[in-house]
């Protein structure tokens, strides 16, 4: 399996080669601006979902910081010069929340992760490349991209590596609803 994980624009750009998958990650509040991907005789399909980069209060996204660390220690003075009463407690807190939902976020769910699975299962036995994107190709893409990995056991090697920051809530939830399914 070939897999590519892109961003929103570099999908838009996207040329898919014979026998493709697409996963479209798009955010709720896109509504007014969801423009399909460019026709393509080589899709065999694509499958749009819609939910935000946010996690559960309880799931802890930032526990892998090491806050000790020369670059988290960079980051932190940074945002230091600019915030000069931020202590390095408050700024966990604050990335924490940033992932917290309110208004009109959509949160993932097992019952998105295995739509995401039972619509993929239809045509993996057509598809030799899938295409995953979100709307920056860092957080949410990547996480779902390698729970399949892991789920299909692609053995694509160095994902972690590649996307740093993949999203750790969207990949525990793909493989959760894998084990259920």
């Amino acid at each position: 399996m070939n897999l590519e994980i892109l961003s929103f624009e570099e999908a838009m750009k996207y040329v898919p080669p014979e026998n493709s998958c697409g996963i479209r990650i798009l955010n709720s509040h896109w509504e007014s601006f969801n423009p399909d991907l460019p026709e393509h005789k080589n899709w065999i399909k694509i499958n749009t979902y819609k939910f935000d980069d946010v996690w559960p209060k309880e799931w802890k996204e930032y526990s892998w910081v090491d806050i000790n660390s020369e670059e988290f220690e960079k980051y932190y003075n940074i945002q230091k010069e600019a915030y000069p009463k931020m202590t390095k407690e408050s700024l966990i807190n604050l990335l924490e929340s940033q992932g917290h939902f309110s208004e009109r976020k959509m949160i993932f769910t097992e019952k998105d992760a295995i739509k995401i699975l039972d619509d993929f299962d239809k045509v993996k036995e057509s598809v030799q490349n899938i295409m995953i994107h979100c709307v920056y190709g860092r957080n949410r893409s990547p996480g779902i991209g390698i729970a399949m990995n892991d789920i299909y056991g692609w053995g694509i090697k160095g994902l972690e590596e590649k996307f740093p920051n993949y999203r750790r809530y969207f990949y525990d939830t793909m493989i959760k609803a894998a084990k259920k399914k």
